[in-house]
């Protein structure tokens, strides 16, 4: 059964560009490693008073799915380069990547 994830990144305000472009590389990538279904991402961007907010909504394959990317070298490698454009803000981590059930 596949997972649907709503990835939330807080991005440095000076490098929203760099990070749109590794957002537009993401699911392509995870799709070509067999990891998540044919569900087209969902990407967002919301500017708030403390910094700009990216989030990213698409469904892996399965429950396993998520664990099995991080065994990828190119799919960590995407990860760490995103890691380094995102900041903690106050009392919110810099990512959160929730995983939910549909209904019906």
């Amino acid at each position: 059964m596949a997972v649907v994830v709503i990835c939330r990144f807080l991005v440095r305000a000076e490098r929203t560009d760099e990070f749109a472009e590794l957002l537009e590389l993401h699911w392509p990538l995870l799709k070509r490693h067999d990891l998540v279904t044919d569900f087209e991402p969902i990407r967002l961007r919301r500017d708030e008073d403390d910094g700009p907010v990216f989030v990213e909504i698409f469904e892996w394959k399965d429950a396993d799915a998520s664990s099995a990317a991080h065994e990828r070298p190119e799919v960590a490698a995407i990860w760490a380069r995103m890691g380094e454009l995102v900041e903690d803000r106050g009392d919110q981590r810099k990512w959160e990547f929730p995983h939910y059930t549909r209904l019906g």
